[in-house]
């Protein structure tokens, strides 16, 4: 089974990588296979990083796929803040894939 892990990533110190990799070890110890957006967009960034909101609509649109497939959807903590989070959450549940908020506490029992 998989699990999307979503969460803000624009605007975020090295796009917020240390939390979707705590996540990812949360998530797996759960025995999901993990899927990061980041993992995903390392070529968009790369070709497109200095335009900021190309990168962000690009992004989006490479991951979509990879949320409406996945079993489920856990959020980071501060997903609320991130408008791409709130549209993947959107889409999440009028696909009817079931959402988990990760807390705080959680992610710090995996940091590493």
């Amino acid at each position: 089974m998989t699990a999307y892990i979503a969460g803000p990533i624009s605007g975020m110190l090295d796009n917020n990588r240390a939390r979707f990799e705590a996540a990812r070890r949360l998530v797996a110890s759960r025995g999901y296979m993990p899927i990061v957006p980041l993992d995903y967009t390392r070529e968009i960034v790369a070709q497109y990083g200095r335009c900021p909101a190309l990168v962000w609509m690009l992004a989006m649109l490479a991951t979509r796929p990879l949320l409406l497939d996945a079993d489920v959807v856990y959020l980071l903590p501060d997903w609320v803040s991130s408008r791409g989070t709130c549209d993947e959450w959107r889409r999440a549940t009028e696909a009817g894939i079931p959402l988990i908020e990760i807390t705080e506490d959680e992610l710090e029992g995996v940091y590493a």
